[in-house]
């Protein structure tokens, strides 16, 4: 932070009253002692600053800092973390509707899998989702369809945070177009939701594999609910 510019009270640099020879000698009282009155009221000056003045320094630095938190304050939101409210269920039972979360706007260089990120879908740019990380580029997704699991490079993986496993008609255009696999596109990322059977996510073509550009953030931790306030996203609650 830039340091304050400090400035200087009322009459610190109010000079000397500088006396010469031919002062001391004038014979007129009146004179003398108008000069002597004049060097009083410069000391007073010194001593005591004006109150306007005062006042007017004080609010100038309220002022000042207020501004300076307003500006720090917007470079953190703009480029380190922002707020953001869930609104639905496809989440659960990680997140729930009306809970409130702090998003790293740092983090789009190491996301891995399992992270909950933010971002903006092509469908629906002007409506930010949250989803799941389930494979990073160069990964092949592929599903179970009978036991409805998900397969990430031929391995099933173990999601203790899913509501529940996938029912045979929420495979979206997985199975509609009888693909088999998808290999995640360099700088993307396939996202699903949580509560699987109620989710628009990578298993839709109109939502697709997430680019990396298009990520908003990672969700950190809750700041709503009261009672889950600092909880994390691996904390799943049923």
């Amino acid at each position: 932070m830039e340091e304050e510019n400090k400035v200087p009270e009322d009459g610190n640099n109010i000079p000397e009253n500088n006396i010469s020879e031919e002062d001391i000698t004038v014979s007129n009282e009146d004179t003398v002692s108008t000069a002597e009155t004049t060097g009083l009221a410069a000391e007073n000056k010194k001593e005591e600053p004006k109150e306007g003045s005062s006042v007017g320094t004080e609010i100038f630095e309220w002022v000042q800092a207020l501004v300076v938190a307003f500006v720090v304050a917007m470079f953190l939101r703009t480029f380190v973390f922002t707020m953001v409210y869930v609104d639905g269920q496809s989440m659960e039972p990680t997140l729930h509707n009306a809970e409130r979360m702090v998003v790293s706007r740092l983090s789009n260089d190491s996301l891995k899998y399992g992270d909950v990120i933010i971002f903006r879908p092509v469908n629906s740019p002007e409506t930010p989702y949250v989803k799941r990380i389930i494979a990073t580029e160069g990964q092949t997704v592929s599903f179970d369809y009978k036991k409805g699991l998900v397969i990430v490079d031929g391995k099933t993986l173990d999601e203790p945070y899913v509501m529940a496993t996938i029912e045979p008609d929420r495979f979206g255009d997985f199975s509609k177009t009888g693909k088999s696999s998808e290999v995640v596109p360099k700088n993307c990322v396939f996202v699903m939701g949580d509560n699987r059977n109620n989710s628009y996510d990578s298993r839709y073509d109109a939502v697709g594999v997430v680019p990396i550009n298009d990520i908003l953030g990672k969700a950190v931790v809750r700041v709503w609910p009261v009672n889950k306030i600092g909880t994390s996203f691996k904390d799943i609650e049923r």
